[in-house]
């Protein structure tokens, strides 16, 4: 059930991000539907939906780094920062008529700063690989986090940096449509010369360099200029989606340099699928829209985006969409084969979350730390509109009893499709 177990070398993943057609079609509808989305949805989803499109490009820009070069940076946030607080100034000069440039295009600022501090830490951090590389960038991220709150000057302290949109050209940008419609279109911006990068020559040896580098600089490639290159780049546009997020926010802080901030990315783009071009952007999309909807619902939420994580890392390391494109070559014969273990496995995780989140938020609001919902004084509990004692043991039996069939459930039909997948491999070996 795993992209190991398919022998799916590394190799395969240039010519899968090579394959056009799904992705421009992909791409093409979703542009049509989402400039047509403000007429559709209400403001506070356009918000949702700002803050989706911009994880999605923030964990592309993060995966052109670990894609192309196979770097691992643990310390993006620090141009996703830079970047919003470059657009924060921007306006602020903007207000006070000191900057003459049209409204629209300030996010500019925010590629141009991520582009010149990705080029000065690019140009050092590149020099080591591996391990010492994601190091690197975790010292000047947590560098630049001990910094911003001192730095008054330039990133406002504890109580970080705020300013005003300015109407042009007929546009108040006071409207969450507006806002919506100028970070739409930057965000297209920077998919397209994302995805522009990796057509070039530059991006195939990018390319070549994650595959062997010691091959390149053999070959007489100067690969530490081109490794730079892709720093810069990285974090010219993870620089961009902060200044979009400072942009329709109209203000930023020093914890956006924060650790989590830079584990975003990360997690978004191996739960999407780093060798899908569109992987990262469905992660990121998608788990942020998650987070928007389940911080509403459960304090707990941040545990279970861990618990999904988890489970999606586990049973496909490839992520969600090299799980999808796997499967979409699959005949009616193979489809025959895993049909009956598939629906075991999600039957499973359907009783997994169901027993786990009950046994999780009624054990929060037991231990008394719950803000929301707590403990009547009969020892009632009202959970999901649902009212019903606490400590019934029944309850409780029937909850972990459920959890415990559901996760041997899961496991036997992972181990049966596992076993599916190595006969249609083998298969497939046979008739080649």
């Amino acid at each position: 059930m795993t992209a190991t177990d398919l022998n799916i070398e590394d190799s395969n993943r240039t010519s899968a991000r090579k394959a056009p057609g799904l992705g421009l079609l992909l791409i093409t509808g979703v542009t049509v539907l989402l400039f047509t989305l403000p007429l559709l949805i209400p403001p506070v989803f356009l918000n949702y939906a700002i803050k989706m499109m911009v994880a999605g490009l923030f964990a592309l820009a993060f995966n052109l780094l670990w894609s192309h070069a196979r770097l691992l940076s643990f310390g993006h946030a620090a141009y996703y920062a830079i970047g919003a607080f470059a657009v924060i100034h921007a306006l602020s000069l903007s207000e006070r008529g000191v900057l003459s440039i049209p409204t629209p295009l300030i996010p500019m600022m925010g590629l141009i700063a991520g582009a010149l501090i990705g080029l000065v830490v690019g140009y050092l951090a590149t020099v080591r690989g591996g391990t010492y590389f994601a190091m690197i960038t975790l010292a000047v991220g947590e560098l630049l986090l001990s910094i911003a709150p001192k730095w008054e000057a330039v990133f406002g302290g504890e109580s970080g940096l705020s300013s005003m949109r300015m109407p042009w050209a007929g546009l108040t940008f006071g409207m969450v449509g507006e806002v919506y419609i100028v970070v739409l279109i930057w965000c297209l911006f920077g998919l397209v010369l994302l995805r522009w990068f990796s057509a070039t020559p530059l991006g195939q040896i990018a390319l070549a360099i994650g595959d062997n580098e010691k091959r390149l600089r053999f070959l007489g490639y100067r690969t530490h200029a081109v490794k730079t290159v892709i720093f810069s780049l990285s974090a010219a546009v993870s620089g961009l989606a902060g200044g979009l997020i400072a942009f329709a926010m109209e203000s930023a802080s020093f914890e956006l340099f924060a650790g989590a901030n830079s584990a975003m990315p990360v997690m978004h783009t191996f739960l999407g699928g780093a060798d899908v071009f569109l992987g990262p952007i469905a992660g990121g999309m998608g788990l942020t829209l998650f987070s928007e909807l389940a911080s509403n619902a459960s304090r707990l939420w941040l545990l279970y985006m861990g618990v999904i994580f988890v489970i999606v890392m586990m049973f496909a390391p490839e992520g969600l969409a090299g799980f999808i494109s796997r499967h979409v070559k699959l005949s009616l014969t193979c489809w025959r084969l895993l049909i009956a273990d598939y629906a075991v496995f999600l039957s499973g995780c359907a009783g997994l979350v169901l027993s786990g989140v009950w046994m999780a938020e009624v054990s929060y609001r037991l231990m008394g730390t719950s803000p929301i919902v707590g403990l009547t004084p009969d020892g009632t509990i009202t959970l999901f509109e649902w009212t019903f004692s606490a400590t019934s043991k029944p309850l409780w039996f029937a909850a972990v009893a459920v959890f415990v069939l559901s996760l041997f459930g899961v496991l036997a039909a992972a181990k049966r499709a596992r076993t599916t997948w190595l006969t249609i491999g083998q298969k497939k070996d046979g008739l080649r």
